[in-house]
């Protein structure tokens, strides 16, 4: 079994949502659903993982904890994909799932309007710029400081509500 697999089934188990844990380890939600069915005809019911972890209120901390490590893991290795891909399509839907995958974990609460997307994407490019900085990646800075208005409108073109 894939350590992919595991990490599904863990975040599941911890109480996220399939998409937001597609979201997180960069798969579809497709490939969550067959996982989780191709343990269910091994035994392993996923549903009733979830059901024994959510009694533990300890394990819910922890599991927080996890999800967002591998959430910022996966920010670091969309980074790394960005500095090496000079595609700009592709760099952009780098970009682009990234800052929905934050800004579904940052504001699940909110309402759903234009505004609040916005606002979210904008965090996330300020996030990602502040990162690079940190990294020391000028280049990443100034090209998300370029296309900060593109970005914005295409988060907002794909992110349906």
């Amino acid at each position: 079994m894939s350590s992919k697999t595991e990490r599904a089934k863990q975040l599941y188990a911890q109480g996220h949502n399939i998409t937001d844990i597609a979201t997180t380890l960069g798969l579809t939600r497709t490939t969550i659903y067959t996982y989780r069915s191709a343990d269910l005809q091994n035994g392993i019911d996923w549903d009733e993982l979830r059901y024994l972890k959510q009694t533990s209120a300890k394990s819910t901390d922890e599991s927080e904890k996890r999800f967002m490590g591998t959430l910022i893991l996966n920010f670091e290795n969309a980074m790394k994909d960005l500095e090496t891909e000079e595609n700009p399509a592709k760099r952009l839907e780098i970009l682009t799932k990234f800052v929905n995958a934050y800004y579904k974990i940052k504001q699940p609460g909110k309402a759903d309007t234009k505004g609040a997307k916005a606002a979210g994407a904008s965090e996330a490019i300020y996030t990602l710029s502040q990162l690079a900085i940190e990294q020391q990646h000028e280049a990443v800075v100034q090209w998300l400081s370029e296309n900060h208005d593109l970005i914005i409108e295409r988060v907002l073109s794909t992110i349906k509500g």
